[in-house]
């Protein structure tokens, strides 16, 4: 393959190996944030007993967050990403039972081993994921597989209402802001959501597609 490819390929294990292992590290407290790994079946188990799934920040100065409270948060409070204290590992297994499942179905399981029934309920989870990647696709696989010649695959991420590959994740955050901000609405808490968009890329044109219309955000 090209070396252009084998060096993208790469940086992108290293940088995945990196936040997989939580090495960034807090130079003001000098902490370092090691999320551990869990197989799915424990992730599972753990939800089952009601256990949280929860979050923390990859500079080490917040954890313990909800899922519900790491989307709405956004960012840690000492500005690193909000991850999971726990990383699933996928076995055979699981991996096999999920071949053959339209998108929608197979965002829908791989959500569920990072959140709990307190967070969002197993109907809420597969109505979100079937109105975040439905007809506004242009292709109904969403995110096809193209073969090119010599063998190598293309995953296609172009098939979004905006033609964006941020299409792919903010199509779903939309309709997931619009869903937790009615449970804060349902609880008497603030419910409301201003999104101020300014870039000269294709990131502001699908977050405003995957935001406008939904109630409670302005």
């Amino acid at each position: 393959r090209p070396d252009w490819l084998t060096k993208t390929a790469r940086v992108s294990e290293l940088v995945g190996s990196m936040l997989l292992r939580g090495v960034a590290q807090s130079g003001r407290r000098g902490l370092v944030a090691r999320p551990v790994r869990v197989s799915a079946r424990g992730l599972a188990a753990a939800a089952a007993a009601g256990q949280r799934i929860l979050y923390r920040s990859t500079r080490g100065g917040q954890s313990d967050l909800t899922f519900s409270e790491a989307v709405l948060q956004g960012l840690g409070t000492d500005k690193g990403l909000l991850v999971p204290q726990a990383i699933p590992r996928f076995d055979a297994a699981t991996l096999e039972s999920w071949r053959g499942l339209p998108f929608h179905a197979l965002a829908a399981e791989v959500m569920s081993l990072y959140l709990t029934d307190d967070d969002l309920s197993r109907s809420e989870l597969e109505a979100l994921t079937a109105a975040s990647y439905g007809a506004q696709w242009r292709d109904e696989a969403v995110t096809p597989v193209t073969t090119l010649p010599g063998g190598m695959r293309l995953l296609e991420l172009h098939h979004g209402p905006t033609f964006a590959f941020k299409d792919v994740a903010l199509q779903f955050l939309g309709n997931l802001f619009e869903l937790l901000l009615a449970k804060r609405e349902a609880a008497g808490l603030s419910h409301t959501l201003t999104v101020a968009g300014a870039t000269s890329g294709d990131t502001g044109s699908s977050a405003i597609h995957g935001f406008r219309g939904k109630r409670g955000v302005e």
